[in-house]
């Protein structure tokens, strides 16, 4: 494919915010909710996830690009 990486340099940190509740399309999910905080000289973003006990990620919000800005994501399958 034409997928590729590009190292950014970012300088991240990850911090557990808690214990959320949230609502995926007619599902309830107990997640923890984990707060990614990516610094990169000019620039900052803040991603966030939503891991279940059972370390599924389901539901994330995250930076793409400064033209893209932010995409939020649910995993609406089991």
């Amino acid at each position: 494919g034409s997928e590729m990486c590009i190292e950014t340099g970012n300088d991240c940190n990850w911090q557990k915010v808690g214990v959320e509740n949230i609502q995926v399309i007619d599902k309830s999910y107990k997640a923890t909710h984990f707060l990614e905080t990516c610094n990169g000289g000019s620039f900052a973003v803040r991603n966030s996830y939503w891991i279940d006990i059972g370390g599924i990620t389901r539901q994330s919000r995250q930076f793409v690009s400064e033209s893209v800005g932010y995409v939020s994501l649910q995993r609406i399958i089991d």
